[in-house]
């Protein structure tokens, strides 16, 4: 099987959503198309591609064909962009596995013309992202949460203590922690968290210059 027509090639139970995401992508008009190329390239915490809120808050897509969308979208830029494939043997692919149909396909060629555009630019984008993850886990989410831990007394609350409890997963198996903290250790992290953001700042211009003149 070649390598463009194993991107059709999915299980039975998304298959449907596929083909439905890339008939929404077709209908876009271009400048909608490349607000969906932009959300592609934007930068995300994990290196990743956004999820569907972020799909939704950046380009418009509603709500209810975001996750169809999202799947249409991420398998075009991952097929299309780290190949060399051509718009047309794409459509053509698509075609021959049902995914498409004969309307769809000025639309979806007009998408994945303007990915093969940035295919360069997409590459740069992947092999970044795959630098940013190697060697360690990678984080994925982080969530707080407000709590309070009472100290009863004779059968009443005597005073309680708040408390933020933690979320945290990375990319790696069996990697999810919860921790709580005070206010004190909040606080702790906030100041080191800005004298990393400093220090980022300072690396990336450093980066930026050591780039420039290696050109």
């Amino acid at each position: 099987m070649s390598e463009i027509a194993s991107a059709f090639n999915v299980s039975s139970n998304i298959k449907g959503s596929l083909r439905s995401g890339l008939a929404m992508v077709a209908k876009l008009e271009e400048q909608e198309q490349r607000k969906l190329l932009a959300w592609a390239r934007a930068p995300r915490p994990s290196g990743l591609y956004g999820d569907s809120h972020s799909l939704i808050s950046e380009t418009g897509v509603e709500e209810e064909y975001a996750d169809r969308v999202r799947m249409a979208v991420v398998m075009m830029v991952g097929s299309i962009g780290g190949s060399s494939i051509s718009s047309e043997e794409f459509v053509n692919a698509g075609m021959e596995s049902g995914a498409l149909t004969e309307e769809e396909v000025p639309g979806i060629k007009r998408f994945a013309d303007a990915i093969i555009d940035n295919r360069a630019e997409l590459k740069r984008d992947n092999d970044r992202a795959k630098l940013q993850n190697s060697v360690l886990p990678t984080l994925l989410e982080f969530e707080l949460s407000l709590d309070a831990r009472v100290q009863i007394y004779d059968g009443d609350i005597d005073y309680a203590v708040p408390v933020v409890v933690a979320y945290l997963d990375t990319d790696a198996e069996n990697q999810v922690v919860w921790f709580q903290m005070n206010e004190e250790r909040v606080l702790e992290i906030r100041d080191k968290l800005n004298v990393a953001l400093d220090q980022l700042e300072i690396l990336k211009k450093w980066l930026g210059s050591s780039t420039e003149e290696k050109r």
